[in-house]
């Protein structure tokens, strides 16, 4: 006796499974990572390139993750899908806080601000004997001034 597959002449065994290619997405990621082996060059311009790329690349994760996030939440309405589309939308804001300061901090490592002490050898005064009277007087007013002050502010605060 024949069976219904040989009869009907088709072939009904079970599905091979569903291989499951990587998405693009996460090929970019993967391709993307760094290097972070202690052989490579540890300067500062490159720490700051790894970190600026690593960041980058966190913001354009998020920035798709938001798309989906908003569209799960328009279409499913419930109030813990826009509170992970806000929370996500804080983390982003953070995030492109974050590279702005990796573009600061390089810069002040990198090119470290001139902080030489400057030494003084000689003043001189260009203008008239009185001018130069004057603003030493206007100087020496100005100290008796705020010595009158911190003695009526002082007795003030006895009595």
């Amino acid at each position: 006796m024949a069976s219904l597959n040989e009869i009907l002449d088709i072939d009904i065994s079970p599905p091979a499974p569903i291989q499951k290619s990587p998405t693009q997405n996460t090929v970019a990621v993967i391709a993307a990572m760094p290097d972070v082996s202690l052989t490579t060059n540890n300067s500062v311009s490159q720490d700051a390139s790894d970190a600026r790329n690593n960041v980058r690349l966190m913001v354009a994760m998020g920035t798709q993750a938001i798309g989906e996030l908003l569209a799960l939440s328009r279409e499913l309405k419930t109030p813990r899908t826009y509170e992970v589309f806000a929370n996500m939308l804080k983390t982003m804001t953070e995030l492109n806080k974050d590279l702005l300061e990796v573009h600061q901090q390089e810069a002040t490592l990198v090119d470290p601000p001139d902080v030489t002490p400057v030494t003084i050898g000689t003043v001189v005064f260009t203008g008239s004997t009185a001018e130069l009277a004057e603003a030493i007087n206007q100087k020496r007013q100005e100290k008796k001034m705020r010595i009158i002050e911190a003695k009526a502010i002082s007795i003030d605060n006895v009595g």
